[in-house]
């Protein structure tokens, strides 16, 4: 099995990724999140650091630019980059069976992910519940099927 796995925040993203290594079925971990103690259990040819997006949090709050540019601001651009990186990237990888990415990590890459994923599965682990609930009542709607 070939899987892919993205998500610039730790997350459960890290330890998903470890255990798809112990079963020698990751492909590829796209982080900004990975330290030396991962590399533990995580091969390095395994994971793409985008590094990029790990040095705009660390600048952002050493030079306390939060007085100046508010913190959603700056976590959508660098979201916003994280998911560009990965598109770049996943260019480099083709005919992976499973593709689960983070949402507002991966919508830059929907397409490709779309093209080079046999099944992408979308987590969403900060959501409000009763968001959610809403997004899961519209796809339901949406495929014709009920919502229980």
């Amino acid at each position: 099995m070939k899987v892919a796995i993205a998500a610039a925040g730790r997350f459960h993203a890290i330890r998903l990724a470890q255990e798809l290594e112990k079963r020698s079925a990751l492909t590829v971990l796209f982080s900004a999140s990975v330290t030396d103690r991962d590399y533990d259990y995580l091969q390095k040819k395994h994971v793409i650091m985008m590094y990029s997006c790990a040095l705009i949090d660390c600048w952002y709050a050493r030079l306390r630019l939060n007085y100046l540019i508010r913190p959603t601001v700056v976590n959508s651009w660098k979201d916003a980059l994280f998911g560009c990186l990965v598109s770049r990237n996943l260019k480099d990888y083709s005919d992976l069976d499973i593709f689960t990415g983070w949402a507002h990590y991966c919508y830059e890459s929907l397409d490709l992910i779309k093209k080079k994923a046999r099944y992408f599965i979308l987590e969403s682990g900060s959501a409000h519940i009763a968001y959610q609930d809403k997004l899961l009542r519209e796809e339901y709607a949406q495929a014709g099927q009920s919502y229980a």
